[in-house]
């Protein structure tokens, strides 16, 4: 999936741009609270999205290029 192919209430892992040495290996799971826009710069060819992370509830934003690559989480199926 798309950076810009985000929509509110997916679940996503949004990876590094660069990943420091220190950095966790695999991204926090959050919830995407608003669609991708532009970024306000227009120099910039990044787009924004404002994001919950799941774990700590703290909601922050994301700045990536739109044909980034995220890691869409799929909710598990519930047995019957």
């Amino acid at each position: 999936m798309k950076f810009r192919d985000l929509t509110p209430g997916t679940l996503a892992r949004i990876p590094l741009v660069y990943r420091l040495p220190d950095s966790p290996t695999v991204p926090a799971a959050v919830e995407i609270l608003a669609p991708p826009a532009p970024c306000r710069n227009v120099l910039c060819p990044a787009w924004d999205v404002m994001a919950r992370v799941i774990e700590t509830g703290e909601e922050r934003p994301y700045h990536r290029r739109p044909e980034f690559e995220v890691v869409l989480i799929t909710p598990q199926a519930e047995e019957v």
